[in-house]
């Protein structure tokens, strides 16, 4: 699965200052799905071609454990079989929302992300990959200096949508009803025409 955009401009919106990540407690182990070209981001939902044996039975596994699942996006997108040094730690908790099985064996499904969190340790590899997480917390301190920040995103992101075609102009709506930090930077960084390797900095 990838995706392809028209060259962007140059335009790199700044991380917003006074993040304190912080891990919860570990959640209990889940599958991994590893992803080529993609990243999630927490309250995204995203579909995905799925054919990789192992990551289709990472997908039934999760069904049968209330549909959670980790999702994490490979280094290298040519990687057929992706193991601990070819993914990435930070990825998201998943929830599958949808999964179809297709005529040729391979699985469409929907993904939602619902909170960003690290790989721990990996527990298993066969017959699919699976891992200790925890959540990352991003607890980021209101003052003005945030304030004024933020401003400069949504400013700076609705000049790039203006050049930029492609991304849809609901995008810049929801862009501009965002009140926390975290949640504008993971929006306006998904929809950045930019490598994995940027959006996963």
């Amino acid at each position: 699965f990838s995706l392809t955009a028209a060259p962007p401009p140059a335009f790199s919106p700044p991380s917003p200052p006074s993040a304190l990540p912080a891990h919860r407690p570990a959640t209990p182990q889940l599958p991994l799905l590893p992803l080529r070209d993609v990243v999630v981001f927490p309250h995204m939902i995203v579909p995905l071609y799925v054919g990789r044996e192992r990551s289709i039975d990472a997908l039934e596994e999760a069904m049968g454990q209330g549909k959670q699942i980790f999702v994490c996006t490979q280094r290298r997108a040519d990687c057929e079989d992706p193991r601990e040094e070819d993914i990435f730690r930070v990825g998201v908790l998943g929830e599958v929302v949808q999964m179809l099985k297709l005529p040729d064996n391979t699985i469409t499904v929907l993904i939602e992300g619902t909170s960003r969190a690290v790989i721990e340790r990996f527990v298993q590899t066969e017959p699919h990959l699976r891992v200790d997480v925890a959540r990352l917390d991003e607890d980021f301190q209101p003052s003005p200096e945030l304030g004024a920040l933020m401003r400069g995103i949504v400013d700076l992101f609705d000049r790039y949508v203006e050049l930029d075609k492609k991304v849809p102009p609901e995008v810049n709506l929801t862009v501009r009803g965002v009140a926390d930090a975290g949640r504008l930077a993971d929006i306006v960084t998904a929809n950045l025409n930019i490598g994995v390797t940027d959006k996963q900095d």
